[in-house]
Order: structure tokens, then sequence, then C-alpha cells
């Protein structure tokens, strides 16, 4: 989710906090994927954005780099425009939490 540029990464100085990379993220992708045993099942279909930071609980990492939860990239230099989404259905599945996302 969060880009691990050097300051990040072990060994390459101070750390930048994981949560003030997240909120420097420059685009809102919808979530659509989140783990049962860390993430709460409301966040799933969401956008990642200041409001669902606030609700991750502790020991979570903001940038889902462990598996907390996935993102669909949405939006960036690499397309021509955003593609819009909307959250659909969402189902509990294997001990994940799916959202559907359909165009909007």
């Amino acid at each position: 989710m969060c880009t691990a540029g050097p300051a990040t990464r072990a060994g390459a100085g101070a750390p930048r906090s994981r949560r003030r990379l997240a909120r420097e993220s420059w685009w809102a992708p919808p979530v659509a994927v989140t783990y049962h045993d860390h993430t709460p099942r409301t966040l799933a279909g969401r956008s990642f954005d200041e409001a669902f930071l606030a609700e991750l609980p502790a020991g979570v990492d903001p940038c889902g780099e462990n598996g907390e939860f996935h993102s669909v990239v949405t939006a960036g230099p690499m397309f021509a425009e955003p593609i819009a989404t909307l959250a659909g259905a969402v189902v509990d599945r294997a001990g994940f939490v799916f959202a559907d996302l359909l165009p909007a």
C-alpha cells in the first residue's frame, strides 16, 4: 500500500512513521479485502483515507504491509484517468472479508 522508500527500510537511517507514510499517500484507493483477525469487517469496501486510518486497531500496520488489508489501485500517473468504483456486496470467506468493487 505504502511506498517503502529508503527511509522506511531497515538500516537506512531513522525510519519514518508508518502512520505518517500512510497519511502522505497521494491517492485513496478502495480497500477490497480485510483480514478478520486484524481489522474490523466494516473497513472492507472503504476508501483508504484519514477516517480509515483512524479506525485501524492498535498494532495494525497502517500500510497493510502484514496482510491486514489489501487495496486496489484505481488512480495514479499510470492511468489516463481515475477508475471510479462503488463498494458492492461484502462477504466473509475463509477468515477474510471481501468487498465487490463495481464500476461507478
